[in-house]
């Protein structure tokens, strides 16, 4: 263990809310969402989504937020982003319900995170840009539901990530202090959010995706099994 490591393990015992992304963070959907965003953007507008694309302004933020930020940067005028919302979580929802297990997959150790989290008398939230039909098919698909003290999906906030809205309501509805909580985040627009709320934030580094901007966390993590290992 680096002296890195042994300050992010002390760091650790003083923690006792756990904040969790889901989408690219606590499990693995990149397949399913760069597919649906692809699919509407070549069908719709004959626009080829590039990687940059995705992760500079789909990836984190609400999908319907995306979708407007991607209509922006390609100059794209008079188009109804709600119907391209619409198809979307059409696909999206096709694509979980038909085949959710070749479609998403639990990052390792995450379940034994979340495991040690409760035997310890911590708390687990989650902290989602994700809509609450989605959320709920992904966390009854793995059994998490139960881990969770509180679950925030976009349709309990206003304003999205990268907006600090989400993690604010967190920590003001289970009355904590901020110095309490840490957040596992891994996208551009989530780790901007985390960052901004003043919470604690650890990187969920996605090889080949997030690559520019997960260094900008106050931590970074391969695997949630560092976490376990850290934890001791």
């Amino acid at each position: 263990m680096n002296d890195s490591e042994k300050d992010f393990a002390e760091l650790l015992k003083r923690k006792s809310v756990f904040i969790f992304d889901l989408d690219d963070t606590l499990v693995d959907l990149e397949n399913i969402n760069r597919l649906a965003f692809k699919t509407i953007f070549k069908k719709n507008l004959g626009q080829d989504l590039t990687n940059h694309e995705y992760t500079s302004m789909l990836q984190g933020p609400p999908s319907r937020q995306g979708i407007e930020n991607y209509l922006k940067y390609k100059k794209i005028k008079g188009f109804d982003g709600d119907a391209l919302h619409k198809e979307f979580r059409e696909i999206k929802s096709t694509e979980l319900t038909e085949n959710f297990e070749g479609n998403v997959e639990l990052r390792k150790c995450a379940n034994l995170l979340l495991q040690e989290i409760k035997r310890s008398g911590r708390i687990s939230v989650l902290a989602t840009s994700t809509v609450r039909e989605f959320t709920k098919i992904i966390l009854n698909g793995f059994n998490l539901e139960t881990y969770f003290r509180l679950i925030l999906t976009s349709e309990d906030v206003v304003n999205g990530k990268p907006d600090p809205e989400i993690y604010n309501k967190v920590i003001e509805i289970l009355r904590v202090e901020k110095e309490e909580a840490i957040v596992f985040e891994d996208s551009h627009a989530g780790i901007a959010s985390a960052l901004a709320s003043g919470i604690y934030t650890v990187g969920y580094k996605n090889p080949g995706i997030n690559d520019e901007y997960v260094g900008k966390a106050d931590f970074a993590i391969d695997s949630f099994c560092q976490i376990l290992y850290l934890m001791g």
